[in-house]
């Protein structure tokens, strides 16, 4: 149905990192204030990539939810 909707509260964060972890060799000497900001903008951007994922993931099922709720009344 939806990747990755069984996984439970923990692995979310894990799951998080492990798509941060590109930006440790980059990090790695930075000061903390820009450490943090660079976390942050990483964050938004995956944050921002998976709401886009999201609503379209959405509107297909709903699509199919109403293709089978057709099919299923009409039969009644």
């Amino acid at each position: 149905m939806f990747a990755g909707a069984g996984r439970r509260v923990g692995e979310n964060c894990e799951q998080l990192w492990a798509e941060l972890k590109p930006l440790t060799h980059i990090t790695w000497y930075m000061a903390k204030p820009n450490y943090l900001d660079s976390i942050d903008a990483g964050l938004s951007y995956i944050a921002e990539s998976k709401l886009e994922d999201f609503v379209a993931t959405m509107v297909t099922q709903e699509k199919h939810a109403r293709a089978k709720l057709g099919r299923w009344w009409s039969g009644v």
